[in-house]
């Protein structure tokens, strides 16, 4: 079954000699979970098997490249996923060292506002990404104007300070002009511009003239 397919390919990444670079799990069918009774709709992955996930993670060197795009991912779940890119803490699994992962693509999953502040809790501290993919996130879960704008000032906030992280895809979010505003002010602080892509947001107002100075 689908839960027995995954617990071997997270066996099979934290095999020690393990060759996988590229992993893609798009759309993850939906896992069983005992605590969740149809007919509500099931996450892609639940609390355990994130955890599951993250210590195969934890555990592996070989993976550079990760896409979890259109996943259904619940707040623990994915402060569960974001452990395996923070190096070990008392609040972070002492199961080894944070992944390798360069490129991870998180678009189209519904992060909401939980969810966008653990990753930013991880990217303050992350030390292998290089491209972040969050195309079509902030705008789902039913997140409002102000918090879209928050998610931005904190997640280029992050970014500014972020080592290795060169690229940014926030494309297809409904961002605002006070919100696009609010990123551009955050990059400008630092020496470090990311690349950003931001297709479908609000360039065109006249009040963006000043931040993209």
């Amino acid at each position: 079954n689908d839960a027995s397919v995954f617990g071997s390919l997270c066996d099979r990444l934290a095999e020690r000699g393990c060759a996988i670079h590229t992993l893609g799990l798009r759309d993850l069918p939906r896992l069983p979970d005992r605590a969740v009774a149809a007919p509500v709709t099931r996450p892609s992955l639940t609390l355990a098997h994130a955890r599951q996930f993250c210590h195969a993670l934890r555990r592996n060197r070989s993976l550079t490249k990760l896409d979890l795009a259109e996943n259904q991912l619940r707040p623990s779940a994915l402060h569960a996923l974001f452990d395996a890119f923070m190096p070990a803490s008392d609040s972070v699994p002492n199961d080894g060292e944070a992944c390798q992962v360069q490129w991870l693509n998180l678009s189209g999953t519904q992060l909401g506002r939980r969810g966008f502040a653990a990753l930013t809790k991880m990217l303050r501290v992350n030390r292998s990404l290089q491209f972040l993919m969050l195309n079509n996130t902030a705008c789902r879960g039913g997140m409002q104007e102000k918090d879209r704008l928050a998610a931005a000032e904190t997640i280029a906030a992050a970014v500014r300070h972020h080592p290795t992280l060169t690229g940014l895809y926030l494309a297809s979010n409904d961002l605002s002009a006070p919100a696009l505003a609010a990123l551009f002010a955050a990059l400008q602080v630092g020496t470090r511009r990311p690349t950003l892509s931001l297709l479908a947001s609000a360039l065109t107002d006249p009040s963006l003239s000043l931040s993209l100075s």
